[in-house]
């Protein structure tokens, strides 16, 4: 008789990896664009300046006091977006080694509770009644990451595994 646990290694890692390969390179290439933003600002390259800082200026506000520096130069993402792409990114990673099943009411309440901080940082922030702090938002963005990647990943992993695997078992599989 198997025993019921709810985090464990998990035996296709290759799958999961086909799985979320897409939504790696996509989180890859919003994190590197963003760290090198500032060395092409600071190289004045113009283009691939103009192109990462439009492309990402669509998925974050961008406001320079709300963003790290580097080269001299702010990233292309506040805080508060790049800790949670991080943390979607590394939690992605953790989700094709391990397989993370836990009963729906316990993820929503961890979901809500990883997300509750960056809600108050936010809201508090947004009516004035404090000023946040990039390590604040650093803080509330990796929470708030790890809270959706555990709500929405292994959902996401076992819907798209069972659908890639019944694809791969049937022998009319590329007609």
């Amino acid at each position: 008789m198997q025993s019921r646990k709810s985090l464990y290694l998990t035996e296709n890692r290759r799958l999961r990896l086909l799985v979320v390969s897409p939504i790696l390179i996509l989180l890859l290439f919003i994190l590197i664009s963003a760290v090198l933003s500032p060395y092409f600002e600071r190289n004045l390259m113009v283009t691939p300046y103009k192109f990462v800082n439009s492309f990402l200026g669509k998925i974050c506000h961008q406001y320079p006091s709300r963003c790290f520096y580097l080269f001299g130069s702010n990233v292309a993402l506040c805080a508060r977006c790049f800790a949670s792409y991080l943390a979607l990114l590394l939690s992605l990673i953790f989700f094709v080694y391990v397989d993370f099943k836990l009963p729906k009411k316990v993820l929503c309440a961890l979901f809500l509770a990883l997300c509750f901080p960056l809600l108050i940082d936010g809201i508090t922030q947004y009516y004035a009644l404090r000023e946040s702090n990039n390590y604040l938002r650093l803080f509330t963005g990796l929470s708030a990451g790890i809270g959706v990647s555990i709500a929405l990943i292994p959902f996401y992993i076992r819907v798209i595994s069972g659908v890639v695997d019944k694809g791969f078992h049937t022998k009319i599989l590329w007609r």
